[in-house]
């Protein structure tokens, strides 16, 4: 997704242009999610679904391009030229298709990878089976085409190795921080036994006022966590969001089970729709977090509704009283995930002071600590060095221009730290700042520092993930 800005004279707007994209995606892809909902339901729950999935994401976020933001978009795109190719068998939608299963290749290969699985199943089940061979050489193409243009500008191993020998060869379960989303879980099944709950009880009135009475209560509780504890607003927000597309898969699951069991008959376009969303909920593992919960939503978020059909309970319900249950909840949701979303723009902010950065505003805080920061490096590192930066913030490049990273990579994981490219990046610098503890590193690695770095200077004030920043300086021999 990147790959673009290299062709553009950005001149230090690369931040501005990477935020400004991602906004454009995010509002294609919900106009994608309402073309995709209107070929099953009516257009006010076409226009709640999309809302809900515009609502969700947290626009006050850093200026980054994530690569799951054009995955997810062309996933949607790819879901609806395969459903647009069902209803009319034209080709352009088949080459849409394959277009964007390249796309998804290119910024999230697993999903990418899933994504053609999925979509030659369907073409093969479909009454024009020839149309998946087609398919196979529209995409073997375009990826050839493609990896012709990465090779063209020098990036065609790097995409290679970070895309496939990196994630398989090099991390190190034993040493990532992910564990299993118990609160998460523990919610979603609370979600699990009001549906069931609703579904005995939901034509007693008493029952359903306690349902609506619950919802406002939560409603207000949160409200009080966004004024008063904001850190642990933004615990519920994360965890709620995480269960609610738990919830979502968990119903999936159960309902494809059950049509299996049972030898329901779907649609091709149904089938089509609950497959795409099993793929795009690959974006949620492994950290279960509320940005990759909210990349895992499309086009995820249109089957619940299209589930909730097939229930006897919710087919006897009167439009008036879908309608009152669909503004009461869907107002819940547009309150409480517009409160994170806008949050950041609750306080003042200043321009970024780096002419290599512009049109990026952060909190005067934010400011103070980015000035205590370079300040630090500029009295320490001299200007054109080689570092490498042993930090999963890359804080210290965030001024190009000063210095020139030893590493291909401006961050560090914990997960890296078995990679053969780390003791190359040791023996190339000049300087390495770290926020992590030398003694962590694999004993190699760390024998490689000792020897050849001293500690030249700690930023006791100066934390990033816990730690206090620290700058080594190469042995003069």
């Amino acid at each position: 997704p990147i790959l673009p800005f290299n062709f553009l004279p950005l001149n230090g707007y690369a931040f501005f242009a990477q935020r400004l994209m991602s906004i454009l995606l995010i509002f294609v892809s919900a106009f994608l999610v309402h073309k995709i909902s209107r070929s099953f339901f009516s257009g006010k729950i076409s226009l709640g679904i999309s809302l809900f999935f515009l609502t969700t994401y947290s626009y006050g976020q850093p200026s980054i391009l994530w690569p799951s933001i054009p995955a997810q978009t062309s996933l949607l795109i790819l879901t609806y030229s395969i459903l647009r190719f069902f209803q009319n068998d034209k080709q352009k939608y088949l080459l849409i298709a394959s277009i964007s299963s390249v796309m998804i290749i290119g910024s999230r290969i697993q999903i990418g990878i899933a994504a053609v699985f999925a979509t030659f199943i369907l073409l093969q089940i479909s009454k024009v089976k020839k149309s998946s061979w087609i398919y196979v050489v529209y995409v073997s193409t375009l990826l050839l085409a493609y990896a012709l243009l990465l090779s063209t500008r020098g990036y065609l191993k790097f995409a290679f190795f970070d895309s496939l020998v990196f994630p398989f060869e090099y991390l190190d379960r034993s040493q990532s921080n992910w564990t299993l989303p118990r609160t998460s879980i523990t919610t979603a099944a609370i979600f699990y036994s009001l549906l069931v709950l609703l579904l005995k009880f939901g034509k007693n009135k008493k029952f359903i006022k306690a349902i609506a009475f619950s919802n406002i209560s939560f409603a207000l509780v949160l409200l009080y966590a966004f004024y008063s504890d904001l850190q642990f607003f933004y615990f519920l927000f994360s965890r709620i969001y995480v269960a609610i597309i738990l919830f979502f898969i968990s119903l999936l699951l159960f309902y494809l089970f059950k049509t299996l069991r049972e030898k329901m008959i779907l649609t091709l376009q149904e089938r089509a729709l609950f497959m795409y969303g099993l793929v795009g909920s690959i974006q949620l593992f492994p950290l279960f977090d509320a940005f990759h919960g909210w990349y895992a939503s499309a086009p995820l978020i249109t089957t619940f509704p299209l589930i909730l059909k097939t229930i006897k309970f919710f087919q006897n319900l009167t439009r008036s009283k879908v309608d009152k249950f669909l503004f009461l909840n869907l107002s819940l949701l547009v309150i409480f995930f517009s409160l994170q979303t806008f949050n950041a723009y609750l306080s003042d902010s200043q321009p970024f002071s780096f002419e290599q950065v512009k049109g990026v505003r952060l909190s005067e805080s934010q400011l103070e600590d980015f000035r205590k920061e370079f300040a630090f490096y500029h009295s320490n590192i001299p200007q054109g060095s080689k570092v490498l930066n042993l930090c999963p913030n890359a804080d210290p490049f965030f001024e190009r221009a000063y210095f020139t990273s030893a590493s291909r990579y401006l961050v560090f994981w914990p997960s890296f730290d078995r990679a053969e490219f780390l003791n190359d990046a040791i023996l190339n610098s000049d300087y390495i700042t770290s926020c992590v503890q030398v003694d962590r590193l694999n004993s190699n690695s760390a024998r490689l520092l000792k020897t050849n770095f001293n500690l030249m200077s700690k930023g006791s004030e100066l934390q990033s993930w816990g730690t206090s920043w620290e700058i080594y300086q190469r042995n003069e021999k």
